[in-house]
């Protein structure tokens, strides 16, 4: 559910964030509203607003991506001691911790993605907010966040895979 949130509100501010971008470069475009205003100081604080917007969720996903790996590895602790007691190669335990990361992951982005597109129709198509669509908007929230998790869930999954049964069960 976290993912799916985080996915959307990425393609959502993203889209608007371009959509306003979009709309003030070219009502500023106009030759007498460049005799007026300083077009390229306009231009370079929405892009730099654009790029804010963008870090700042890329960093929101991040967190939302790692707190789940976080969840999922502490959820699986029990498991990883078994199969380390049955004599689990480490390489099969970390593969299969990763996998379990990304079904979860996966599903939560395409709802994500979805949600998000749908959210910004509904705005562009209801308020006075413009949303633009692009490459940008469309495809930095999914990928984004299947290579965060997958990043999320490496770390600690090492660790777990490559610790003795004994300090598996006793580290909580």
């Amino acid at each position: 559910m976290s993912v799916a949130f985080s996915v959307t509100l990425s393609v959502f501010l993203i889209s608007v964030a371009f959509g306003v971008h979009d709309q003030i470069t070219s009502l500023i475009n106009d030759p007498h509203a460049r005799a007026l205003v300083n077009s390229d100081r306009i231009t370079r604080i929405l892009v730099q607003l654009t790029v804010a917007v963008t870090t700042g969720l890329a960093i929101q996903a991040a967190a939302t991506t790692f707190i789940l790996g976080q969840n999922v590895m502490g959820a699986q602790r029990e498991k990883v001691r078994l199969r380390r007691e049955q004599g689990a190669y480490r390489s099969t335990l970390l593969w299969e911790l990763m996998r379990s990361m990304a079904v979860g992951s996966v599903g939560g982005a395409v709802d994500g993605e979805l949600a998000g597109i749908a959210s910004a129709v509904w705005v562009r198509d209801h308020t006075a907010l413009p949303a633009t669509f692009n490459a940008l908007s469309l495809f930095t929230g999914f990928p984004l966040t299947i290579t965060l998790a997958w990043f999320a869930t490496l770390v600690p999954a090492w660790v777990t895979a490559n610790q003795a049964p004994g300090l598996v069960r006793n580290e909580y």
